[in-house]
């Protein structure tokens, strides 16, 4: 997803998406008349906590004021990842339901006050934008506007965004 070569840091090495492309398109050819219910990834806003055991980003090799803008990056790999595996189930069995799938933590406002249900929502936009990128196939603005405040630059191409049209999931699934 994202890496590091010396001090910079190497933003799209599509390899690895490439590589995740080509191994779903296996298992789907193996497995396609015996499964028809599939996700692509398993919790997939858990990089955001848990950064090196679902993206591999190794915290300590990641400037500090860089991490979060390294997980968005390292997600929308992902989410490119999941579409393009979407596509190339459909076209080998279009009777293939393709998911996917979060960790639901809710996350409560302390009381009823608007500052807290308004910080609340907030909270939860930035936990589950990423079924609406699967469902969707493009970014919420609420996501984009926030970037663009943090400042954060993401390597996002018109190849991407296409990818991420033309593979939107049919079901969201929770744990």
């Amino acid at each position: 997803c994202a890496c590091l070569v010396g001090s910079e840091m190497c933003i799209r090495d599509s390899r690895v998406i490439d590589c995740f492309a080509k191994f779903c398109h296996v298992c789907f050819e193996r497995y396609k008349d015996q499964v028809k219910y599939w996700l692509t990834f398993n919790e997939v806003d858990s990089v955001i906590r848990h950064p090196f055991t679902t993206a591999g980003i190794i915290p300590s090799r990641v400037p500090e004021d860089k991490m979060l803008e390294t997980c968005y990056q390292a997600l929308h790999h992902q989410l490119v990842a999941s579409a393009l595996a979407v596509k190339a189930a459909r076209e080998i069995n279009p009777a293939l339901q393709i998911g996917c799938m979060i960790a639901m933590c809710p996350i409560y406002p302390l009381t009823c006050a608007p500052d807290d249900m308004m910080m609340a929502m907030n909270a939860m936009h930035r936990r589950y934008w990423f079924t609406d990128v699967h469902v969707r196939g493009r970014y919420p603005q609420h996501l984009l506007n926030y970037f663009a405040r943090r400042g954060f630059t993401l390597d996002i191409t018109e190849a991407d965004r296409q990818a991420l049209t033309e593979g939107c999931v049919d079901y969201i699934g929770f744990s």
